[in-house]
């Protein structure tokens, strides 16, 4: 199964997308914000982030913007 990164600053919304992909059978870590986000791909190289581009501080749409996601990762906004 792949390994799935969820991003969201909302606990609740967050682990409601967590809890879905799990039950599904997927590996799933999470990160509450950008900096955080771009931590855990770098250490756990997700096959797909999900990606709360609404994130504070506009960090969602430099996450998204960022050359780190550019190894094959998918990523969804």
């Amino acid at each position: 199964m792949p390994k799935i990164l969820v991003v969201d600053d909302e606990p609740n919304i967050r682990e409601v997308v967590v809890r879905y992909l799990r039950r599904d059978g997927h590996t799933v870590v999470q990160a509450a914000d950008g900096e955080e986000a771009l931590e855990l791909y770098r250490r756990t190289r997700p096959d797909l982030v999900v990606l709360d581009l609404m994130l504070p501080r506009s960090e969602g749409w430099r996450c998204a913007g960022a050359s780190a996601w550019k190894d094959g990762c998918r990523l969804s906004c």
